[in-house]
């Protein structure tokens, strides 16, 4: 299937309970995995998962995914 370029809304949201103490958790794992690499040579940058989570939540809402699978580009 070929990629294709899809503008959508993101809006901010209040995350419920569930993911805002999921998205904590990775935090919380990347903050770990930071301090305790610091020389580490892969370039590892975390995601703004809050704003992951806006744009995923629209994709759905917006029922633009017609299965489970997500490839992001750019």
């Amino acid at each position: 299937m070929p990629l294709a370029h899809v503008d959508i809304s993101i809006e901010k949201s209040v995350l419920p309970g569930t993911v805002e103490q999921f998205l904590g958790e990775a935090d919380d794992r990347v903050s770990r995995f930071v301090r305790s690499n610091p020389a580490r040579e892969t370039g590892f940058v975390p995601s703004n998962y809050v704003s992951v989570y806006n744009a995923l939540r629209a994709i759905c809402d917006t029922e633009l995914c017609p299965g489970n699978s997500l490839c992001d580009r750019d």
